[in-house]
């Protein structure tokens, strides 16, 4: 082969002779220009292009041993060049434009923009990545940087962007340093990564620890910028906590259980969000403070009821569950308490508290709550739910408190197919129990009744004032309960009641602040996750020892489509945990029905949960039959009575002022409004003349 030798100044440029050179040390053709399909370049020197182009349009530039030096554009068709090839284009008014091809050594200074915007593509550095501080990167949402080899970074890519892909993958132990600033850096190789001569580079968005150790350490190490993301696999890992700045957020994903690390700030203030996606769930190894959100797909584990290590949720937010079975295995403190019947969630979507307003809060700035599931408390007297509970609280100063407030606490426990705490225990009589003298008692003073729901057991224990070991255990006491039957005229259809308003999802899950739910004063500690099969409305159930007067007890509850009056599971009787047994007048009422009484006391004691309370017969009904209204004939051919519908203000009485409120409504739909008296979930003539034709009736119930 035929090699021309060319020498300018200190520069050496070795071609083969099928090449054609544009050359020369100044002057406007000054570049390298190569075409021919068949020639090549081999390099051993240095080649330099001085503020103008490499152009490629055929051939190769092969073995090169030595440097190219690109002082302006290049294109390079081809996609491998070897030896080192240095960008240095210094004009700050014009950009310099990659090829996203691969390297083996690539370097990158001047003041013009590197500008990275093939889409798609990526530029690859397989011995060495490095820049200097005048480097600035522009690189497109779809492309990135590969390094597999060393990194000397010190420039800053993509300064104005949360998006800038740097990958270091290489096969082998890689090196990190440099005092520039990277957007993303994904560490995924096997081998890892350490951080050299001080460091000191910055992520500013994001550090993917896909795979292998971020070898990093106090006098090595690097900065994470605010409002950053660390998103650490199964299989990558960061040795030394790097330095942080404000709102810091850690992402857990992968097949398999992780280990909490150095990716979790010391500093309380810090950490902004956690979410844990793998699949294996987290294990902490030190105690950590999230600042606002707390994001689970899996469990987190901080440990047993004697360790000190507790996962902080300092915000008002509660955790949000993406898995309705994960949860918290060990202590969870929360410290920012709302006093306003919100819950304040804890372990899982079922366990939490509630305060009515902050005189229940009483002095408590600070709940802890460790729950460990799939274990018996102790003692054990075997009818006990295998799930322990502990309860702590504490002042803004961090004292113990132990009484001065009342809070709703809700519980639940695993009675699904695949995990199933429950045993042979009875899932209505189980209620939250309390240690106290060695034995375990019924814990607040009202014991909700507890169901099951979507693989859980669920219960709540309203005017808790005590603190320390709980567990779910059966009743030390039957609690009473309410077997009872009315018919709604509005929802009346053809022998059983339409489910309008649960079909379009209408119904709350809380009852609203309004006639008759108001009366109850456990009204905003009702709720339930979803509305339950069946259902067609709240309804409340009053309990009088007099007809006039005297003691009442209100419960708010289901009725279902046939008629009967069922707790918050939407299947039980409705049970009446804080009454005791004795003769009641019991009387339902409705948002826009009118309220109706028996006539006489009925007995309610243990043994008459067989009894029917049937205001459907029109019979024992204080004001006789007409105090209902027939809505249809059973298959026996009897008279069915319902409540009289139309009642839309809730005054007692039906009249021109309800008509004309239904009337102003005509129209409105997909709402859960009085006006709707015959509750389909649409305002239209119908529920008009529900109440126009009623008008003149008024309950006899007394106020």
């Amino acid at each position: 082969m035929n090699i021309n030798t060319l020498s300018y100044s200190k520069y050496l440029v070795a071609v083969s002779a099928a090449v054609c050179v544009l050359y020369s040390a100044q002057g406007a053709g000054d570049g390298l220009t190569q075409n021919g399909a068949n020639s090549s370049i081999t390099n051993t020197g240095t080649i330099i292009t001085k503020r103008k182009s490499v152009r490629q349009t055929g051939g190769t530039i092969a073995n090169n041993e030595g440097r190219i030096v690109i002082d302006g554009q290049a294109v390079i068709t081809q996609d491998t060049l070897s030896g080192r090839v240095e960008y240095i284009y210094n004009d700050k008014t014009e950009n310099q434009y990659i090829p996203q091809i691969r390297y083996n050594d690539v370097y990158f200074s001047g003041a013009s923009k590197k500008m990275l915007t093939a889409p798609s593509l990526q530029l690859t550095a397989d011995k060495k990545f490095s820049s200097d501080a005048s480097a600035l990167f522009t690189i497109d949402k779809t492309a990135g940087i590969d390094a597999k080899g060393k990194v000397d970074h010190n420039g800053s890519i993509n300064p104005d962007q949360s998006f800038g892909a740097f990958r270091m993958n290489g096969e082998n132990s890689q090196d990190i340093e440099g005092k520039g600033s990277f957007q993303e850096v994904d560490l995924n190789n096997g081998a890892g990564a350490d951080v050299r001569n001080g460091g000191g580079f910055k992520i500013n968005s994001k550090l993917e620890l896909t795979k292998g150790e971020l070898r990093n350490s106090a006098e090595n190490n690097f900065e994470m910028g605010e409002s950053a993301l660390i998103v650490r696999s199964v299989e990558g890992s960061v040795a030394h906590e790097p330095i942080f700045k404000e709102n810091i957020s850690v992402k857990y994903t992968g097949n398999g259980a992780i280990a909490s690390g150095a990716e979790l700030p010391n500093d309380k203030k810090v950490l902004k969000t956690l979410t844990v996606e793998n699949t294996g769930g987290l294990t902490l190894l030190k105690s950590v403070t999230v600042n606002d959100s707390l994001r689970m797909a899996a469990n987190i584990t901080t440990t047993g009821v004697d360790s000190t290590r507790v996962l902080t949720l300092a915000s008002k937010n509660n955790p949000e569950f993406i898995n309705p079975d994960a949860e918290v295995i060990g202590s969870i403190r929360r410290n920012n308490l709302v006093a306003d019947s919100s819950k304040i969630v804890f372990n899982n979507q079922h366990t939490y508290a509630q305060f009515a307003d902050a005189s229940a809060r009483g002095g408590v700035s600070e709940l802890t709550y460790t729950v460990l599931p799939a274990t018996f408390p102790t003692p054990d007297d075997g009818q006990r739910v295998k799930r322990s509970m502990s309860i702590s609280a504490s002042d803004l100063n961090g004292a113990t408190i132990t009484g001065g407030f009342s809070m709703r606490v809700g519980f639940g426990w695993r009675d699904g197919s695949s995990v199933d705490e429950t045993g042979a225990l009875s899932i209505p009589e189980i209620v939250l129990q309390t240690l106290s003298g060695g034995t375990w008692v019924n814990a607040g003073l009202n014991n909700i009744q507890s169901f099951a729901a979507n693989g859980w057991g669920v219960g709540q224990a309203e005017g808790v004032q005590s603190i320390g070991s709980f567990s779910f255990g059966g009743s030390t006491f039957i609690p009473l309960a309410l077997n009872a039957k009315i018919m709604l005229e509005g929802a009346y259809r053809n022998g059983s009641m339409a489910k309008d308003l649960l079909d379009s999802s209408l119904i709350p899950t809380t009852p609203p602040s309004i006639y008759p739910y108001n009366l109850d004063p456990n009204r905003a500690f009702i709720n339930v996750a979803k509305i339950p099969d069946g259902v067609v409305d709240w309804v409340v159930v009053e309990l009088r020892s007099e007809q006039t007067g005297g003691n009442t007890n209100v419960q708010t509850c289901f009725v279902d489509t046939n008629g009967r009056l069922v707790g918050l599971d939407g299947k039980s009787s409705l049970r009446l945990p804080d009454v005791k047994s004795g003769d009641f007048y019991i009387a339902i009422r409705h948002r826009n029905h009118l309220a109706v009484m028996t006539s006489e006391p009925r007995t309610i004691n243990p043994k008459t949960i067989q009894n029917i309370v049937d205001f459907t017969t029109g019979q024992g009904v204080l004001g006789g039959s007409s105090a209902l209204k027939p809505v249809g004939r059973n298959n026996a051919g009897s008279l069915v009575f319902g409540m009289a519908g139309g009642d839309v203000n809730g005054d007692g009485k039906i009249d021109e002022e309800d008509a004309k409120l239904a009337w102003e409504e005509t129209n409105k739909e997909n709402e859960y409004l009085n006006t709707d008296t015959n509750m389909d979930g649409v305002i239209n003539t119908k529920d008009h003349n529900t109440s126009w034709n009623n008008r003149g009736k008024e309950s006899v119930v007394p106020k």
